[in-house]
């Protein structure tokens, strides 16, 4: 699978951007005196009284053995006012779900909205990047391998959050896909957090979990601070990646000068 036309100019002037930067016990009943010659003992009481049914307004309080099973309502049953829905099978209508794409990676190219505003063109850095790239086409399928279990979620999460597609690829810069990564830094993940911006945005780290190697938690925290960077610079998507790597105190000096 070649993957290079897939990374866009955008992309990868984000990189330079960045570059600024027991037991139960059974309980048993304790046996009664043996009935006298002149006692007879009396027959077992027969219930006739149907057992109690299941609703979501009436649950069962009958008292159960300890090995008896949870008894499951007859959804088709109809007995009295507090009964519940008599449901039918065909009143339920299956709908086969329609493929709109059989290629994920077709699917991000045809959203990328980022623009690199000529910096491809005419940054000889930038080119060298996209020259990188040119040349070492079997380090992007590895890093595509590793993507496969965390890119879909990925992708419907930034769309969601209504933020540039580019942004599921951010993890290629960060830490190659790889939600163990580790940096020199003490950046952790796929999305790379340091500990002290993983603790202001809510991802626990304790000797038994690491919330910045938990895809989930780590890509809400990620997208959240995304868009903080976003709002803090304008709006502008470019510098908040920039800064998202770098440090906004990095990007604001570059700024500057």
């Amino acid at each position: 699978m070649r993957l290079l036309p897939y990374i866009t100019a955008s992309l990868v002037s984000t990189i330079l951007l960045a570059a600024c930067a027991g037991h139960p016990v059974k309980q048993e009943t304790p046996a009664s005196a043996a009935p006298t010659a002149n006692t007879t003992p009396p027959p077992a009481a027969v219930s006739t009284v149907p057992p109690a049914v299941a609703t979501g307004s009436s649950p069962v309080t009958a008292s159960l053995g300890p090995d008896a099973a949870t008894p499951i309502p007859d959804l088709n049953m109809v007995s009295g006012s507090d009964a519940g829905p008599d449901v039918q099978w065909s009143d339920v209508t299956l709908l086969p779900s329609e493929t709109q794409n059989d290629d994920l990676w077709h699917y991000l190219a045809q959203r990328f909205t980022l623009q690199s505003d000529g910096l491809a063109v005419d940054d000889v850095r930038v080119q060298g990047e996209l020259d990188w790239f040119a040349a070492h086409g079997e380090y992007l399928n590895r890093v595509a391998g590793r993507a496969r279990p965390y890119l879909y979620y990925i992708a419907q999460q930034v769309e969601a959050h209504k933020m540039p597609m580019d942004i599921a690829l951010l993890p290629v810069v960060e830490s190659a896909f790889d939600p163990f990564a580790y940096s020199y830094g003490r950046a952790s993940g796929l999305w790379q957090f340091v500990p002290a911006t993983g603790h202001i945005y809510e991802l626990k780290q304790n000797w038994w979990y690491d919330g910045r190697r938990d895809v989930g938690a780590s890509t809400k925290a990620a997208l959240d601070y995304l868009y903080a960077l976003h709002d803090e610079f304008g709006g502008d998507w470019l510098l908040a990646l920039a800064a998202y790597n770098s440090g906004p105190g990095t990007v604001e000096h570059a700024i500057a000068v």
